[in-house]
This record gives C-alpha cells, structure tokens and sequence, in this order.
C-alpha cells in the first residue's frame, strides 16, 4: 500500500434529515415534503443527521496485490472536523489495478458546525449535494493498517485525500 494513490472519486448516497439531496439539482427539485422535514430539523434543536458515501479511488502500481485489513479515517469538510471512524473490512486491490473503498459517513451536521448560523448549514449541505452557490473542500485522513505475521502494523502517518466539490 505504501507506492498506492489515493484519490477521492465521488461522494453519493447524500442525505439530510432523511432526505436525499444527492440527486436534488436545486431547492425547487424539493417536493413540499422533504422541503418540510429539512426544515423542521433544521427548526428543532435537536440532531441534523447527515449519510453519505465517499469513494475512495485506490490505484496500485504495484506488481503484487495490495490490501488493508482496518482503515482509521477523519473526514474534514471546510476544514472542519465532521466525523471520524474506523473500517475492520479486509480491502485489496490487484496489482497494477484500482479498486474503490466506499466508506460510509454518518455525521450530526449541527453537531458537527455548532455555532455556525442556519443559513451556514444549509449552504454547506447544498454545496456537497452539488448544487450551492460555493464550493466545498472535503478532506479524509486515512491510516491503513495490515497484518503481518499475526501482528498489526499501522502506516506511521496519515494519507491526505482531498477534493473540491462545486455547483459547476
């Protein structure tokens, strides 16, 4: 894993108080519905529960096939930190090949952006989906780990995935 690329492919499966934004172009998309449970959560003082996917490219130069056992990871959208978890699902991907690890991210936005107004959250959600007036770094620190010889060995850093995420 060490010569491997990674690369941060796509972000799908995007949903906001239940909803899916990830397919929603712009706010007139909404049915009245799911208008309306976005905005009763973001009216509660509650949770504002956020799911997605990221997708991560893995591309390995190598000639041997290359594999992870765990995957420690931080997402940081705007430099700030969302969540952060761990995959235990053994990942491989053949020599001279790519492979995607999607990982799946459950996050509470307000939570997550507490002290950030209303119309803060909103923004950052729409700019994920895609459709915002702004764009959106998302940035994930990997650490892989694999087994050796019945012991564990951690990369000694973390992987740095970035990319932008924009209306255009």
């Amino acid at each position: 894993m060490s010569k491997c690329e990674f690369r941060l492919e796509s972000l799908q499966d995007i949903s906001l108080a239940n909803v899916r934004i990830d397919q929603v172009k712009s706010l007139t998309d909404l049915n009245l519905l799911d208008a309306g449970r976005i905005t009763l959560a973001f009216a509660r003082n509650s949770s504002l529960p956020m799911n997605l996917t990221a997708n991560i490219e893995v591309k390995n130069p190598n000639k041997k096939t290359a594999g992870l056992n765990e995957l420690r990871w931080i997402l940081y959208i705007d430099d700030v930190k969302m969540a952060e978890g761990e995959s235990k699902q053994r990942f491989e991907v053949p020599a001279q090949g790519t492979n995607i690890l999607p990982l799946k991210v459950n996050l509470d936005l307000k939570k997550a952006m507490r002290g950030k107004s209303r119309s803060a959250l909103l923004k950052f959600a729409f700019n994920m989906a895609g459709f915002g007036s702004s764009a959106s770094r998302v940035k994930i620190r990997a650490k892989p780990s694999f087994k050796v010889l019945g012991g564990t060995i951690r990369y000694p850093g973390y992987i740095k995935i970035t990319k932008e995420y924009t209306s255009e």
